[in-house]
C-alpha cells in the first residue's frame, strides 16, 4: 500500500501544485474527514 500511496502523490504532484496536493492527500488519508466533507468540497480539489 505505501507504493501505491506514494504513487498517488508523486502523480498528484504533476497536475496541482504542492499545497493543493497535500489537501487532497490530507483529506484521502483521513476517512472520517473524507467522509464528513461534502461531495461538492472534494470535488472543488480536483479542479485545476
Amino acid at each position: 500500500m505505501p507504493l501505491l500511496v506514494a504513487k498517488f502523490e508523486q502523480h498528484l504532484a504533476t497536475r496541482f501544485p504542492a499545497s493543493r496536493c497535500k489537501k487532497i492527500a490530507e483529506v484521502c488519508n483521513e476517512q472520517a474527514a473524507l467522509e464528513a466533507m461534502p461531495v461538492h468540497t472534494f470535488m472543488n480539489l480536483w479542479v485545476i
